[in-house]
């Protein structure tokens, strides 16, 4: 799998044609202070606990057009949802464009700034792209929580602080019509959105057995359900 995994992720990028710096002042990003309150009431720097994915900064090539791309040291905010990057010793975030798609090779991470539903909702953010096939593709979705300062349970226990806490990764599925949705928890409903390859996929998943819980596994079937189109 990691082959795999590591050849789609160096040829995701063939198509950049010019890499540029950027200066200090530019309107395609934004300053932000990283005292920045989280949720209006708490301080990223007062919660015990990462609200980053990896908190070192890694050369990420940022492309925001089809033809541009920008070599900065960044790093994925999970818990605002941000790309940061750093500039002359300072930190500013990345301003979200539809499709801006950044690259940090070094921990083979590939994010990309789309439209996609999870839990019945349409919400826009970044995603992690784990596949770049030209129909259906895979997406992976990082959780940190935050968890509010409990006071004691009783005389024998101790306070717990506010802390950020890794949650369960959310899967998506990429469709042909460009839409992303939350990768189906039963086979039933994930051949509801391929009606018309249902006995292909299911012979696919029994000959595999294939688990919608395993991100491993799930790229396989997501790289073969692209071949049917």
């Amino acid at each position: 799998m990691k082959p795999i995994l590591l050849f789609i992720l160096l040829i995701s990028f063939s198509g950049y044609t010019q890499v540029q710096s950027v200066g200090r002042e530019t309107s395609q990003f934004a300053s932000w202070d990283l005292t920045r309150e989280v949720k209006s009431t708490i301080k990223i720097k007062e919660v015990s606990g990462s609200a980053y994915s990896d908190e070192n900064f890694y050369d990420g090539q940022i492309r925001l057009t089809d033809s541009v791309v920008t070599v900065l040291p960044v790093r994925y905010n999970v818990v605002l949802d941000e790309l940061e990057f750093k500039n002359n010793d300072k930190v500013f975030a990345l301003v979200p464009q539809d499709y801006a798609v950044i690259k940090i090779p070094y921990i083979k991470k590939v994010y990309t700034y789309v439209n996609y539903n999870s839990e019945s909702l349409s919400k826009k953010g970044f995603l992690a792209m784990e596949t770049s096939n030209k129909n259906i593709n895979f997406y992976t979705k990082e959780v940190i929580v935050y968890v509010p300062y409990a006071e004691a349970s009783n005389a024998y226990s101790e306070p717990v602080p506010s802390h950020f806490k890794k949650g369960e990764k959310l899967l998506f599925i990429g469709l042909s019509d460009k839409s992303i949705v939350e990768m189906p928890k039963k086979n039933k409903d994930l051949l509801k959105l391929f009606p018309n390859y249902e006995k292909e996929i299911t012979a696919f998943l029994k000959t595999n057995k294939i688990s919608l819980n395993d991100e491993k596994e799930l790229l396989l079937l997501v790289n073969y359900i692209n071949t049917l189109y």
